[in-house]
């Protein structure tokens, strides 16, 4: 990749500048969302689990702009709180992609652990509250590729007796051209 030298009387809608922004793009990816909602948090206190889903702006074949892959990075927020020793309580999270023709969602990332307690520790009231980024490479089928695709968002809380635990999207960013 070669940039283009900008002239000083070059204006901001050049051809020269406007192609360096695409030949950067295509390194480092064009965004296509970013989502700040609280579409996919869960939140459970008491024994059972709180699933949510977020399905996430689809993004059309001439968007992907013949890429390979998409980037998805979520920030969340986990929150765990135990007051017994027999309280376990998990936070996961699973992103799904779809591709618009067929419309049938499937695991790019399985339900991963974020944030737990342990089964075998012995210690009660344990709480934390943990803030990460997940980045997750998707690499699209050809049915994603000619088609469009959408990705879904997903986060579960589960707990077993008297314990909470919780996730909440702080920010989540889907990158495509790369």
């Amino acid at each position: 990749m070669a940039l283009n030298i900008i002239a000083e009387d070059d204006d901001v809608n050049s051809e020269p500048l406007r192609e360096n922004f695409e030949d950067i793009g295509a390194i480092t990816g064009m965004i296509r969302e970013v989502y700040i909602s609280t579409g996919f948090d869960s939140t459970q206190s008491g024994a059972g689990s709180d699933e949510q889903s977020h399905e996430l702006t689809s993004i059309s074949a001439a968007n992907l702009g013949g890429s390979d892959y998409i980037v998805i990075t979520a920030m969340v927020t986990s929150v765990i709180q135990a007051n017994q020793t027999n309280e376990f309580p998990v936070c996961e999270f699973k992103i799904q992609t779809q591709d618009l023709t067929n419309l049938t969602y499937s695991d790019s990332l399985a339900y991963t652990t974020i944030s737990r307690k342990n089964s075998g520790a012995s210690f009660s009231d344990i709480g934390h509250t943990i803030t990460q980024t997940v980045t997750w490479v998707h690499t699209l089928t050809n049915d994603e590729k000619t088609n469009g695709m959408q990705v879904k968002m997903f986060s579960k809380s589960t707990c077993t007796v008297g314990d909470v635990a919780s996730v909440t999207n702080v920010q989540t960013v889907i990158k495509s051209g790369v």
